[in-house]
């Protein structure tokens, strides 16, 4: 991009949005093991008050991390199939266009 031209690295932008699938897909892990795990019999009623308050904040907080990176995901896949669709469309236009030059 340092010529002034726009480009658009359809790859790259692929590699994102699976990067974004794997990103909530681990949080998804993460999640389930929270729910899974107590926090009763870490001793004192202070200690297990205080996991379970952490269990919830970042229970939460991994919840809405999950959805961003979802709403990311999938806005991704509409950018690729829009801008897929627009390299295939102007790809078949210039088929049977002539060359810069040249008169018929």
């Amino acid at each position: 991009m340092g010529d002034g031209r726009f480009v658009v690295d359809l790859p790259d932008l692929e590699r994102l949005a699976k990067g974004l699938d794997d990103a909530k897909s681990e949080l998804d892990t993460a999640l389930k093991a929270m729910g899974s795990a107590g926090a009763s019999g870490l001793g004192t009623a202070e200690l297990t008050s205080a996991c379970e308050h952490f269990q919830s904040r970042w229970g939460y907080g991994l919840g809405q991390l999950g959805k961003d990176a979802q709403a990311l995901h999938e806005g991704l896949q509409t950018v690729l199939k829009n801008y897929g669709k627009t390299e295939s469309d102007l790809a078949s236009g210039l088929q049977g266009a002539p060359s810069p030059g040249v008169t018929q």
